[in-house]
């Protein structure tokens, strides 16, 4: 069987992740962001487990704070972007968030069409963030919404940690 190109990765992950904040926000009457976070962490963890089963053992101790760091962080952002959506529009707490990984792809860039490029996407996150009313735009929010940017940019770098160490879906 060929292999999924990786374009089609990103797109669905993308999909993913907006379709799941879009159906997490309504979520919040019920059971508050930190509990929508909780929920969506269990279940995936539960889905991961029953297909993936890692095995813990020979792990050095390392690896295992590098897999716990790697939990942590992606709870604290997932946690950081909903308390940000409890407080701010969709489209405001997502182009904030995605400061995150601008900021990586800024500190890797080696070559000048890199820096092109992210700028951009630094061009269209000012233009999304400046255009139209700041009307529900709470401060608090907008700090929570830069956790969650700050949590996404460590998730990145982690993430390369752990997947050199951990095989597959390990």
């Amino acid at each position: 069987m060929r292999a999924v190109p990786p374009e089609a990765l990103v797109l669905a992950g993308i999909g993913s992740v907006q379709f799941g904040a879009a159906f997490a926000d309504k979520l919040f009457a019920q059971a508050g962001p930190a509990g929508v976070v909780f929920l969506r962490l269990l279940l995936s963890a539960v889905v991961l487990l029953a297909i993936a089963r890692p095995s813990v053992r020979g792990r050095s101790r390392a690896d295992t704070a590098a897999v716990v760091a790697f939990g942590l962080i992606l709870g604290a952002m997932n946690w950081s972007f909903y308390e940000a959506l409890n407080r701010l529009p969709l489209g405001v707490a997502v182009t904030i968030e995605f400061t995150g990984p601008l900021v990586v792809a800024i500190a890797g860039s080696r070559r000048v069409l890199d820096l092109v490029w992210v700028a951009l996407a630094g061009g269209g996150v000012v233009l999304l963030a400046s255009r139209g009313s700041h009307e529900g735009v709470h401060p608090l929010g907008v700090v929570l919404a830069l956790a969650a940017a700050t949590c996404w940019a460590l998730y990145i770098l982690l993430s390369k940690r752990v997947g050199r160490t951990f095989a597959r879906l390990d």
